[in-house]
């Protein structure tokens, strides 16, 4: 995430854009309905091909923008990305590859 350059609301709503922001940075997107490819390329440097688009929606669940969606977009909208690909537990072996055992497993005793 870089720093990016921000214009008021006055002047992109003159121009018929407006100001949307991702990762916590505000861009100027020049069109109210854009897709997913031109969202990702609004900051700078552009969002990466390894991290996703989420739309942030207050009171619901956020959505995936993908690259060939139309999002029709209002003032401050916010997007935010992440990893696309995570991978749990890889830092190294589980606790039932370390042990043996599986977790949380009881373990009697018949001597």
């Amino acid at each position: 995430m870089g720093t990016m350059m921000a214009k008021s609301d006055d002047a992109s709503s003159m121009q018929g854009g407006i100001s949307v922001i991702i990762d916590g940075a505000t861009c100027f997107a020049p069109a109210r309905q854009m897709t997913g490819a031109q969202l990702r390329k609004l900051p700078e440097p552009p969002v990466a091909a390894d991290r996703d688009l989420w739309q942030e929606v207050e009171g619901g669940l956020d959505q995936i923008i993908q690259p060939g969606d139309k999002v029709d977009l209002h003032a401050q909208m916010r997007f935010f990305t992440v990893p696309r690909v995570i991978n749990p537990g890889s830092r190294g072996l589980c606790y039932a590859q370390r042990t043996g055992r599986r977790s949380g497993a009881l373990v009697s005793s018949t001597r």
